[in-house]
């Protein structure tokens, strides 16, 4: 039995309704059905869990994947194997000689992240470590290629520290683009204590001016400490649904370099590909997603695919 349940799945659904070892447990001479074969391959030590109304199986590593993982809707299948759970990354190899960017003069430059405009050009932002050697430290904007990595151009100033909560120190900028505005969103304090905070600046132009927000938007005293010192901020979609169930992502958009595509996913999981149908910069159309939400809040994360679409909205209906 156990070498049974090493090698194939061909008791999976009788195992969630009866313990194996009751199965293992009965008399030799008891009568038997023999399991339906549910995945006829290698796929030891098998473990399910179900997710709304998809069954995961997951199995030990057997040379075809770290973990191998399959789907399905209904425990008598039919199962579909998926790609790795756990795929093997990289390994990474540098680009160039040296670092994208890096300024002896003002401490070194850290906290990168990107930005893609709704015109498809990519920019670069990062912070300089000026406060690691007592000078003032500023937000940087880097226009680079398609690539990635490649500067063009001369880098733009953002932001700079010249406030008392700031401690000399603003790092980790992360730039969106609402309806006609761009907010920044980046850290400020000394990062090994309470003081430690989000905040936010605004601006109509992507290269700026940037104003900073009147006061801090996390900081750990407006979270009633819940949080000891909140930064690090990053950017998502989040959607309050009053109910569990099946809802409509109405996505406004413009395209105008030829038909775009993002990857949709709700809550982490399957993903969907959004199309955008090229319409023109400047001219707004609207395509719809069916998406299933859970009751609460829910976290949409659109992502680039192919080509560029520049949204102006989502709906969800």
């Amino acid at each position: 039995m156990a070498v049974v349940v090493r090698r194939v799945l061909a008791c999976l659904a009788a195992a969630l309704v009866a313990s194996p070892v009751v199965m293992v447990a009965q008399a030799a001479s008891a009568a038997t059905t023999p399991a339906a074969l549910v995945i006829g391959s290698d796929f030891p030590d098998p473990d399910v869990i179900k997710v709304g109304g998809t069954y995961y199986a997951y199995s030990t590593n057997n040379g075809n994947g770290n973990v191998p993982v399959a789907t399905v809707t209904s425990l008598t299948g039919p199962w579909t194997r998926r790609p790795d759970a756990l795929p093997t990354l990289g390994p990474f190899a540098p680009v160039g000689t040296g670092p994208l960017v890096c300024n002896g003069g003002e401490g070194g430059d850290i906290d990168a992240s990107s930005f893609v405009d709704g015109t498809g050009l990519r920019y670069l932002l990062y912070k300089d470590d000026g406060n690691a050697i007592g000078q003032p430290t500023s937000l940087w904007l880097q226009q680079v290629a398609a690539d990635g990595v490649t500067r063009q151009g001369a880098r733009v100033e953002l932001l700079r520290n010249d406030r008392p909560e700031e401690a000399g120190v603003i790092e980790a900028p992360v730039l969106t683009r609402v309806g006609a505005r761009y907010v920044l969103f980046y850290s400020l304090g000394g990062y090994g204590g309470d003081g430690y905070q989000t905040s936010y600046a605004t601006s109509t132009s992507l290269t700026g001016p940037y104003a900073k927000a009147y006061r801090s938007l996390l900081t750990t005293a407006s979270v009633d400490g819940a949080v000891r010192g909140p930064g690090g901020a990053d950017v998502d979609a989040t959607v309050f649904a009053p109910r569990a169930g099946g809802y409509t992502a109405h996505i406004a958009y413009a395209a105008g370099s030829g038909d775009a595509t993002h990857t949709l996913t709700v809550n982490g999981g399957a993903a969907q590909v959004v199309s955008y149908p090229n319409t023109g910069w400047e001219t707004w159309r609207q395509v719809r997603a069916d998406i299933t939400l859970n009751a609460g809040w829910n976290t949409l994360r659109l992502t680039h695919r192919d080509r560029w679409a520049e949204l102006d909205f989502v709906e969800i209906a």
